[in-house]
């Protein structure tokens, strides 16, 4: 799946949140110039994220409505990480990634499989 990425300067970040949630390709247009309200979403575009701080008006308003009369999925969100994998998560594309939580039960899982139980040897033989 692939994501447009419309707006921004840097987004490294923004890419590995992407596809930390599944998407395998992300494009990247700046949308600073009108000449973008032109441009048709890509057919492979899964998903359109438009970072707002950074976007002409025209340019969001014609991305919105191909994305809708496409039924691509359509995010607002700032230039924030923390805002777009919210917003990710309510949006479920995919697994999300595992970050922080209770490591204990994979630990114990994994110290099961790596160490199987020793049994006593038979006392016959």
């Amino acid at each position: 799946m692939t994501a447009l990425i419309v707006g921004g300067d840097y987004i490294e970040t923004f890419r590995r949140e992407l596809i930390a949630h599944g998407l395998k390709d992300v494009e990247h247009w700046n949308g600073r110039q009108s000449r973008f309200a032109k441009r048709t979403i890509p057919t492979s575009a899964k998903l359109v994220v438009i970072l707002y701080d950074y976007v002409n008006h025209s340019v969001s308003n014609a991305l919105k409505l191909q994305a809708n009369k496409n039924g691509i999925p359509l995010l607002f969100c700032r230039s924030s990480t923390h805002e777009l994998r919210r917003k990710l998560g309510e949006l479920a594309l995919a697994e999300p990634p595992c970050r922080g939580g209770d490591p204990l039960p994979f630990i114990a899982s994994l110290a099961a499989a790596l160490n199987p139980p020793i049994h006593p040897r038979h006392p016959h033989a």
